[in-house]
């Protein structure tokens, strides 16, 4: 436990050399091989190395990575250039838990918006927000795909959907300020929004990049 500790530490630090040296060990072992596969799939994710990330990822089985696994190689199978082929594995993907459906359907939208499908995208968000009603990353998923779509109205909606439940998302108020600020419109309303979420977040950098881009929108350079 604890060297599969040093090699998660390793590997958030980037350290990738120690960390490869220290799961391969336990791989070696046999020590809780669906785990350990599961970390040496994100570790040749970090490496570059699509392929040995894949054949990692298709060794687990155990229920509590599997559809973890099954979404990482659909999302570089779509890298690679089969989106078909990435939306047919996790269309063949099933689960009885309810959060991992609702990760299978923001993954299958993820990689439409990517492939710029974004009618599919937002349908898929749909289909899956009428099974569980405003889920908050499905809302945010759609609103991805309308925003990348061009239809500033329909993304604001589902971000104020997240905001009429959630007041303090931070994500949320950064998503609609940045989108305001972006496009030149309702700049206050923009300035508002992120003042409330540097309040809530004050050292995350999307919000503090959203809130220097609103700064300069007004004019207020320094």
């Amino acid at each position: 436990e604890v060297l599969f500790a040093l090699g998660l530490l390793n590997l958030q630090l980037g350290d990738l050399t120690s960390a490869e040296t220290h799961l391969l060990a336990l791989e070696k072992q046999n020590f809780q091989e669906n785990r350990v596969h599961f970390y040496l799939g994100r570790l040749a994710e970090k490496q570059n190395k699509p392929d040995q990330a894949i054949k990692w990822y298709s060794t687990i089985s155990d229920k509590d990575y599997r559809i973890d696994a099954a979404t990482r190689i659909a999302y570089l199978t779509a890298r690679k250039g089969d989106v078909d082929g990435a939306l047919t594995l996790l269309a063949e993907t099933d689960t009885d838990r309810e959060p991992q459906k609702i990760e299978i359907a923001i993954a299958t939208s993820d990689i439409l918006i990517q492939a710029k499908r974004f009618e599919e995208a937002i349908n898929t968000a749909t289909d899956a927000l009428e099974s569980f009603h405003n889920d908050i990353d499905l809302l945010f998923s759609r609103s991805n795909a309308h925003e990348q779509a061009g239809n500033f109205a329909a993304m604001e909606a589902d971000v104020e959907a997240i905001l009429q439940t959630h007041p303090d998302n931070a994500l949320a108020l950064n998503a609609l300020g940045y989108s305001l600020a972006d496009r030149g419109v309702r700049l206050d309303e923009a300035h508002r929004l992120l003042t409330k979420a540097l309040a809530l977040e004050p050292e995350n950098p999307f919000i503090l990049d959203s809130m220097g881009w609103t700064e300069y929108r007004l004019g207020n350079f320094e």
